[in-house]
């Protein structure tokens, strides 16, 4: 008689708890950072940008760089953001200074990019806990979140080109391009399960950032907390997660 055995799919709530778990190790390594030269961590970031292999790997295996990973994550929203407000300040300029065109106001109120700003720290962090997740669980990647925090957080720094925003769709495409290599050396995927990954990551990245975009636009702007945001801006935001 014939036994046909049955491969167990993956256990996803096990390996979530799994992943949560090695993320929050990740965040504990922020604390034991301690001071580092930024100049030297500069310069890591553009080798990174520049795909050299080895020195991912070295930044990956390195706990002490979550803490510029941060900061380059960090700087990227920032160049983000400041690309935007001279954007729309632009705009408003161009349009004469009318006010209450397509929702907008010539005078953006600071709390509402305070709160963008986080939104996009976090999201950017998120869809590389993603990449991880997906990389690990379903395509049988190597390397744990931190390592992947690490290199992607420093390939961040790319993301200073949004300040021109005319622009900034190149930063997120080698964004992308670095994503690739850094999921082949870190997770050590093949070619097609690192594609897989990145489809299945941002399809799953595009799916959450519109559910914020449900809360954060239609609720709290409902509510008067969102003076200067409509759809128009949270669809531009959306352009810079993953």
């Amino acid at each position: 008689m014939e036994t046909h055995e049955h491969q167990k799919g993956p256990d996803i709530q096990k390996e979530l708890k799994t992943h949560l778990s090695g993320a929050a190790e990740t965040f504990k390594d922020l604390k034991s950072s301690g001071k580092f030269n930024f100049g030297k961590e500069f310069m890591n970031a553009i080798e990174i940008l520049k795909l050299n292999g080895k020195k991912m790997e070295e930044v990956a295996g390195n706990k002490s760089a979550a803490l510029p990973a941060l900061l380059f994550i960090l700087i990227g929203a920032l160049a983000f953001h400041i690309g935007i407000y001279f954007f729309f300040a632009n705009m408003m300029r161009g349009l004469g200074g009318l006010v209450g065109m397509s929702g907008f106001s010539v005078a953006i109120p600071i709390f509402d990019l305070l709160i963008s700003f986080v939104l996009l720290s976090v999201m950017t962090i998120v869809g590389i806990f993603i990449y991880d997740f997906v990389g690990s669980t379903f395509f049988k990647g190597h390397g744990k979140f931190g390592e992947l925090f690490r290199v992607l957080g420093y390939a961040n720094l790319v993301m200073i080109v949004s300040i021109f925003m005319q622009i900034g769709f190149i930063g997120g495409i080698w964004l992308l391009v670095v994503s690739y290599i850094a999921l082949t050396k870190i997770k050590k995927l093949n070619t097609t399960n690192t594609v897989l990954t990145m489809i299945i990551s941002l399809v799953a990245v595009a799916v959450l950032s519109y559910l914020v975009n449900l809360l954060f636009v239609n609720v709290l702007h409902w509510g008067g907390m969102f003076s200067m945001y409509n759809s128009e801006f949270y669809q531009m935001m959306n352009m810079r997660f993953y």
